[in-house]
């Protein structure tokens, strides 16, 4: 008897987060959070670093949706996020101007990259409104989609007068990072290595809002 009380006490005692798959909140209903900011503060950027140069790109034209359970991220979690080719600036007129050539990104054919996300490999709750995913998901770049794994973090803030200033509605930041090599994509250029690197590192740095757009 005394062991099951001290099970029963341990049990109640165990802190919540460590069965939490997603924010520590009371609902149960599905959130859509848009990332179309009307003042472009969203930024996805990329960087290359090759052996005579290193540049990055930088895109503001960013937009999409994701839709969770916000206490049940891990199993939930979808949607896409995706920005404009000719949006992308490096600096440099003509760089940009080669980037979107048909030798490389291609913006004619293909004027859209995009993430999906497929699915939550792993889950990392740091606070009641802060968590840390592992995502599998589709990039797709000039036409061709490949897998790439994502390390993200996601931050939940419900309305208050401060998240007002930003944007109507409770936010979503979202903070993440992965790689892609160009070669995946058929861009084989002949800067490659040496201007421009095969391996291309993605940074993304978002807030959305539930407040439909």
């Amino acid at each position: 008897m005394h062991f099951n009380y001290f099970i029963t006490l341990l049990l109640i005692t165990i802190p919540a987060t460590l069965f939490c798959q997603g924010f520590n909140v009371n609902t149960s209903d599905l959130e859509t959070f848009h990332f179309k900011d009307p003042q472009n503060r969203n930024q996805i950027t990329f960087t290359s670093d090759a052996l005579f140069e290193t540049f990055t790109g930088l895109s503001s034209d960013v937009w999409g949706e994701v839709n969770f359970n916000p206490s049940d991220v891990k199993n939930t979690l979808k949607g896409e996020v995706s920005i404009s080719v000719n949006s992308i600036t490096t600096g440099i007129d003509m760089r940009d101007e080669n980037l979107k050539s048909d030798g490389w990104l291609d913006s004619e054919k293909f004027p859209i990259i995009s993430f999906r996300i497929e699915n939550v490999e792993e889950i990392t709750i740091v606070e009641d409104n802060k968590i840390r995913l592992s995502i599998v998901g589709s990039f797709d770049c000039r036409g061709r989609a490949r897998e790439v794994m994502l390390e993200a973090t996601l931050i939940l803030l419900e309305e208050n007068n401060m998240t007002r200033k930003r944007m109507p509605g409770d936010l979503l930041s979202v903070v993440a990072d992965f790689s892609i090599n160009l070669s995946d994509y058929d861009i084989r250029s002949i800067f490659i290595p040496d201007r421009v690197s095969d391996k291309i590192t993605i940074t993304v740095n978002i807030v959305g809002s539930n407040a439909k757009p």
